[in-house]
């Protein structure tokens, strides 16, 4: 079995900044999962901030931004852990069907 203190991320990217698709930032690969993980929570603490002042009317317009962009580095960050995790033989082989 694979020990959970060595899974690190994969890569994924975001930030996308033209219609071409263009990504403009990316997750590192090799850091360790619990890391990353830790960092997204401190990434969802921020977005549920920003979000209780939109909601309590505080600066809205300019709010919901802060909140998009933390809402895709928490994404970016989440999918470079899940790559980075090891694949099942039978979801491996499933996937390759």
């Amino acid at each position: 079995m694979n020990n959970p203190a060595t899974f690190v991320t994969g890569t994924a990217s975001f930030g996308r900044c033209s219609a071409d698709g263009h990504e403009l930032f990316k997750v590192t690969a090799g850091v360790p999962a619990q890391d990353a993980l830790q960092k997204v929570s401190c990434y969802i603490e921020a977005v549920l901030s920003v979000a209780n002042d939109i909601g309590m009317g505080d600066d809205p317009d300019t709010s919901i931004w802060a909140v998009i962009n933390l809402l895709e580095m928490i994404q970016a960050s989440v999918w470079a852990v899940l790559d980075g995790l090891p694949r099942s033989p039978a979801k491996a082989q499933g996937a390759a069907s």
